[in-house]
């Protein structure tokens, strides 16, 4: 079985319009685990009950009850960053410029923070700011092997001949009414259409609206502060914004060497094939610092964060090397309540796969994490 890895920034990048077109084409398209997202039984694949809320985001779920995907394919798709078990997988990126996709995601989150005080905020794996986390993320994932670039831009200008390009990535073919019949139903407004049936059926009229019309070049419009968020990526991600067409011959000598910061955090210490990029020296993760300093509960709840998230981000920042003994008890008394549920550990787990990091799990958390795995599994 090929298997093909499609990964995308946690920043809205239109991914989900691909994933749409290849379910239509009936390419088997899965995130997690294909079991968990998939019945299959004869050749028929359908939708687990557990996955339910993708319909919110793909409308061929609704509009298909079954499926009969193509054999030897599959796409898993996730917003991971590079883990060793991926090294060697032939890859699809699917970016968007991360200007306008940072103002996107501000929309959707709905923090109580500014745009800029939201653009500062820390990422809960990586510990960056947020325009400093999205360049090292594609960093990383352009430092692997069999990496493809697939553009949200093109996409919107060209979407058949895009459609085209994936399919011979994915050693594939469709007809021409093939293609055209997949584009007409992964349309914005299907999109828009299929998550408010979701929305209406599932009683949930208050959810963040996920669908939006994503536009090209909106970040253009903001003024004041929130134009600075810009301009930071045109400073700090210039080698990035040449690499995929976004600007042309960007000064890149302000490009900041994160190394000294991937070298502090125990989550990218463990990614493979660490990129050597950046002609400026960064100190070592001061202004992340600054951040976990004022940190405190009213500020975790104004991020956007949900309560899974905001425990994420303090637990790797108390494991942050070299963080003094008054900065940890700061984060302790400040932002962790008796509820902790070592998510962050979980998650280094699920995401490298090594026995060390379930140590610090609690027995709770494991025991309710087999049951949910035995749930997905009937």
């Amino acid at each position: 079985m090929k298997r093909v890895l499609l990964i995308s920034p946690l920043e809205p990048s239109g991914v989900t319009w691909l994933i749409n077109v290849l379910l239509e084409l009936q390419v088997c398209t899965w995130r997690g685990r294909r079991r968990h997202m998939w019945r299959e039984q004869n050749g028929v694949a359908t939708l687990t009950r557990q996955q339910d809320e993708l319909k919110r985001w793909l409308p061929a779920l609704s509009d298909h009850s079954c499926f009969r995907f193509r054999p030897g394919i599959e796409v898993q798709w996730a917003h991971h960053w590079p883990a060793p078990k991926y090294r060697d997988q032939q890859t699809l990126l699917f970016v968007r410029d991360p200007r306008d996709a940072l103002y996107s995601r501000y929309r959707r989150d709905a923090a109580a923070l500014t745009y800029l005080e939201y653009a500062d905020f820390p990422c809960i794996w990586s510990l960056l700011n947020k325009v400093d986390s999205w360049c090292l993320f594609m960093r990383f994932w352009l430092a692997q092997p069999q990496i493809q670039v697939v553009r949200f831009e093109d996409y919107r200008l060209r979407p058949f001949d895009t459609v085209q390009q994936v399919l011979r990535t994915l050693g594939l073919t469709a007809t021409d009414g093939e293609i055209e019949t997949a584009l007409a139903a992964s349309t914005f407004a299907r999109a828009q259409e299929a998550e408010s049936t979701w929305r209406a059926a599932n009683l949930s009229p208050g959810l963040a609206t996920i669908n939006r019309a994503g536009s090209v070049g909106s970040y253009a419009q903001l003024s004041g502060p929130d134009a600075t968020v810009a301009e930071a990526f045109l400073a700090r991600g210039a080698d990035l914004l040449n690499r995929f067409g976004y600007e042309q011959g960007v000064d890149e000598s302000r490009v900041p060497d994160l190394s000294l910061h991937v070298d502090r955090v125990e989550f990218l210490r463990e990614l493979p094939g660490r990129p050597v990029v950046g002609t400026v020296a960064a100190p070592a993760v001061s202004e992340t610092l600054v951040w976990l300093r004022r940190l405190n509960r009213d500020l975790l709840g104004a991020s956007g964060l949900d309560p899974r998230d905001q425990e994420i981000l303090v637990q790797a920042a108390l494991r942050l090397r070299g963080l003094s003994e008054q900065e940890r008890d700061h984060l302790t008394g400040q932002c962790l309540d008796a509820r902790e549920t070592n998510a962050y550990a979980a998650g280094l787990y699920r995401h490298f796969g090594r026995l060390k990091h379930l140590r610090s799990v609690s027995p709770a958390v494991l025991g309710r994490w087999v049951l949910n795995r035995l749930r997905s599994r009937f």
